[in-house]
């Protein structure tokens, strides 16, 4: 704990670390981890009253957490918490549960055969969790592999209500980040499908060729592209020019 500032967070794919010199420090910390993660405004969560409930202060911890995560929609909500008292302050770490709608890489696909592009099909329950695992798995043929570790968030938007184009043009939009800015998408939720397009919110990791090399794709295209409900569930399959 010497070698970092006595107060501060650290945001990882699925754990939040803090650390400060004191609880009510820590609770405040929590505020503006919360917002890096979810775009909370911190000053209507009010400290204060968690600051005043009884009980261990993992328990406030996770209680301020939980209602900042719970403005966005829920998606995200604290699961274990560890709280610690040490010589320079107070430390915790808070793992965070995505059981309500973010998959991360690595997903289920299966492999398209074309001679000289590359295909994917992707199945979900719902068009929802399809849309969100076909980002995830576009995101896997990027960097190479999994192991990557979202340090970013965004909001895409896409489509007029042509869902198939919508998937479409997301991928092109993380395509263009990925030759851009070299990010790729670790996670996915999609916030919405309606008749005006689709919203969804991914974290992006940072990728450099020392970290694998992934499948070259140079475009999305729209040849034999599908996203359509199939049986009990949804079909996305798009084709790529590599």
């Amino acid at each position: 704990m010497t070698d970092r500032p006595s107060q501060g967070h650290r945001v990882l794919e699925d754990q939040l670390e803090l650390w400060a010199p004191s609880e009510a420090a820590l609770l405040a910390e929590a505020v503006g981890a919360v917002t890096e993660i979810a775009g909370v405004a911190g000053d209507a969560l009010h400290v204060e009253r968690f600051q005043e409930l009884p009980g261990p202060g993992g328990d406030r911890l996770r209680a301020l957490v939980d209602a900042a995560l719970a403005a966005t929609g829920g998606a995200v909500r604290a699961s274990a918490v560890e709280f610690l008292h040490h010589d320079h302050g107070v430390w915790a770490r808070i793992d965070l549960d995505s059981s309500g709608g973010t998959l991360r890489v690595p997903q289920p696909y299966q492999e398209m055969e074309h001679t000289a592009d590359a295909g994917v099909q992707v199945r979900g329950a719902t068009a929802e969790e399809t849309l969100a695992r076909l980002v995830c798995v576009f995101g896997e043929l990027l960097a190479g592999g999994p192991g990557l570790v979202a340090r970013d968030r965004a909001r895409i938007s896409a489509g007029d209500g042509d869902l198939p184009l919508a998937a479409a043009d997301l991928l092109r939009d993380l395509l263009y980040r990925f030759a851009t800015e070299r990010v790729v998408p670790v996670s996915c939720r999609t916030v919405r499908i309606d008749g005006a397009g689709v919203d969804i919110e991914v974290g992006l990791a940072h990728w450099d060729a020392g970290q694998g090399r992934g499948v070259d794709i140079k475009a999305v295209t729209l040849h034999e592209l599908r996203f359509e409900p199939e049986g009990d569930g949804w079909l996305a399959q798009v084709v790529f020019d590599v």
